[in-house]
């Protein structure tokens, strides 16, 4: 699941990132951006290895923080990945992706509560649509059975990808669980 870009680019953006680190060894920043590029395309043992030796070089970089992060994230290690958030949050206590990352973090641990307010803390930070905080929004929604929110959120979704049968079905089930039947029937129909 890369993105069309990660997918034509990935290659050459590699090449570059080893010519830049050829021409700046230990350089915090390059090292950042190959974890960044490894964690992309789910190279986990790179990650750690470009992350390693840029925190080594600058342990407070917040690049390589937050990348450090996203690393515990991919490897669903949520201990490693809570603290490392908040570390990196006393660093960048204004970066919306933080409070994202945290989001991910409490909604995968089954607290939707609290993944929401993370949630809306990151957009309250980044005033830009999201498409991952949205679905995490939708998502601790209908786990709190708040199928409107849920619906929200979800319709929301459907404006970025208008034939994603998951998002279809999901507000299908919203609309029914608010007593909308019809507007649930036409979902379904278009999910098929």
């Amino acid at each position: 699941p890369y993105k069309a870009s990660q997918k034509a680019y990935g290659p050459k953006a590699l090449t570059l990132l080893r010519q830049a680190e050829g021409l700046a060894p230990g350089d915090p920043l390059v090292l950042a951006y190959k974890a960044e590029w490894y964690l992309d395309h789910q190279d986990f043992v790179e990650a750690q290895r470009a992350l390693r030796s840029a925190l080594k070089a600058q342990p407070d970089f917040m690049p390589a923080v937050k990348q450090e992060a996203r690393l515990y994230l991919a490897l669903k290690e949520p201990f490693r990945a809570r603290e490392t958030l908040l570390r990196a949050m006393e660093l960048a206590p204004k970066d919306y992706e933080l409070y994202f990352f945290m989001a991910q973090l409490l909604l995968q641990a089954d607290r939707p509560e609290e993944a929401i307010t993370f949630a809306k803390r990151s957009e309250s930070y980044d005033f830009g649509t999201m498409p991952a905080r949205d679905a995490v929004m939708a998502d601790a929604y209908e786990k709190l059975g708040d199928a409107k929110n849920a619906l929200t959120y979800y319709k929301l979704l459907k404006t970025y990808d208008p034939k994603n049968v998951t998002v279809l079905t999901k507000i299908a089930n919203s609309e029914r669980a608010t007593g909308n039947l019809q507007a649930a029937e036409d979902q379904f129909r278009q999910a098929m």
